[in-house]
């Protein structure tokens, strides 16, 4: 009767659509999306688990070895084209696979070598696994430490960098170094004909570039700090703060900050963030145009009756 006690924990195989995906796919897309993903993933090696929009493969040659393919990059692009353009899509996201092991297991015991290539990438927190090396500097988002070759992003897991012997703390600062020599177009034009603006375009780290943005970029911040928006991995925007402008001025560019944020195949964050003494602190934004609802961070608020 007690033979419950000693089953092994069976592998999980669920198929049903995350919550975090209802307003980008149907669960019929979703469902023909994971499909045509197992697919793709039995080719590298047998499935272990399918669970929260994450396939786990084992490494054929070494079944302790496991392998996680986050389904999300992946889902949203698919949201951008035809259904009958689906199977092409995903056979090439995973044309790139299987992983170099050997190349893989050299950078996890040479940091010299790996070194060049961490890099630290911001994401929304619907790109989540207990085992991914993270930490949070920025309301509502999570910063990744990855490894940047062979044209993709390699996220770095807890065993990946034990070998290492370096603290997080000091790998995410390398990592942050290694994205300010990034190429960032930064522009500067007056928002609306009033609101000083600087506008910072990539291809994939103008959010992990703002993130030191009192080192990349002081002078986007004003005696008040700056109003920051980073919709996309690849853009990002500073306003300024020399007087209270913050809220006229997020009413301001509401409209055209979330039409970066609907549009993109991976979306950071729809919240507004003062930036102040490199900390970053969320707007309270609540309805839509001129029913707008704008609350400051209460430190921010604090500032500027201080200086009245």
């Amino acid at each position: 009767m007690f033979n419950f006690l000693f089953r092994k924990n069976k592998p999980i195989f669920d198929r049903k659509r995350p919550d975090f995906y209802q307003d980008i796919v149907t669960k019929e897309e979703y469902a023909l999306i994971l499909k045509l993903s197992e697919k793709e993933c039995e080719r590298i090696g047998p499935i272990t688990s399918i669970q929260a929009g994450t396939i786990k493969v084992a490494n054929p040659e070494k079944k302790e070895e496991i392998f996680s393919f986050h389904l999300d990059n992946l889902v949203r692009k698919c949201n951008y084209y035809d259904r009958a353009e689906w199977g092409d899509i995903v056979q090439q996201h995973f044309a790139r696979f299987p992983i170099d092991q050997s190349k893989a297991k050299f950078l996890s015991k040479d940091f010299e070598y790996a070194q060049p290539l961490l890099k630290v990438l911001v994401r929304s927190t619907s790109v989540l696994s207990p085992e991914m090396v993270r930490r949070v500097d920025i309301p509502h988002t999570h910063s990744f430490l990855i490894l940047d070759y062979d044209e993709r992003f390699h996220f770095l897991t807890e065993a990946n960098i034990v070998e290492w012997g370096v603290p997080k703390a000091e790998l995410f600062a390398i990592g942050l170094e290694n994205v300010a020599v990034e190429k960032i177009d930064i522009q500067e034009v007056i928002w609306a004909e009033t609101f000083p603006l600087f506008s910072f375009f990539s291809g994939d780290f103008s959010a992990s570039f703002v993130l030191e943005l009192s080192k990349n970029a002081p002078f986007s911040i004003g005696p008040f700090g700056a109003v920051v928006a980073i919709p996309t991995k690849g853009s990002a925007f500073a306003h300024p703060l020399y007087s209270a402008t913050d809220i006229d001025f997020i009413q301001s560019f509401e409209e055209a900050f979330l039409s970066f944020y609907q549009q993109d195949e991976v979306p950071v964050s729809d919240q507004f963030y003062w930036y102040f003494e490199r900390k970053f602190s969320a707007f309270s934004v609540q309805g839509k145009g001129k029913y707008l609802s704008i609350k400051r961070p209460s430190a921010l608020e604090m500032l500027f009756d201080d200086k009245r």
